[in-house]
């Protein structure tokens, strides 16, 4: 089985089933006659850009949201999981659904924002510390739009 065969399979896995450990995605693909090891687990879950978010039985379980690149798909993505941005002099503070902060500063990260230099999380929010005031305010811009 090649590499994107693999993939696309733990894709199917995490989608149909509630997975919560890099081993019980191990255990699946064993159920379904594919032997890997757990460093191949480890790299395909970081190249598919698999997330824990928790389930509506609160459950923390992968998913796949994927990094969309800047543009049309980001702004979606922004759109969906954050819901209040507040300017805290040169730092923004983002509210995000539980579970999605890593997810949207890796958004942030990805996309090289001028200005920006780094974003901490926490389950609910994302700080994102920038240069300066007016930097931070510029981004907060690309956010509105």
């Amino acid at each position: 089985m090649t590499k994107a065969q693999r993939q696309k399979k733990i894709l199917q896995i995490v989608e149909n089933n509630a997975i919560e450990t890099q081993e019980e995605l191990l255990d699946e693909l064993d159920k379904a006659g594919l032997k890997v090891t757990q460093a191949t687990i480890s790299r395909d879950v970081k190249e598919l850009r698999l997330f824990k978010v928790m389930n509506t039985q609160k459950e923390y379980c992968y998913t796949n949201l994927g990094i969309p690149q800047f543009g049309e798909e980001f702004c979606k993505a922004i759109k969906n999981f954050v819901s209040k941005v507040t300017l805290v002099e040169h730092s923004i503070v983002l509210r995000v659904l539980h579970g999605t902060a890593e997810f949207v500063a890796g958004l942030i990260d990805k996309n090289n924002f001028v200005g920006v230099l780094g974003c901490l999380t926490g389950p609910e929010t994302v700080m994102i510390v920038c240069d300066t005031k007016d930097k931070a305010k510029q981004v907060i811009k690309k956010f509105e739009a």
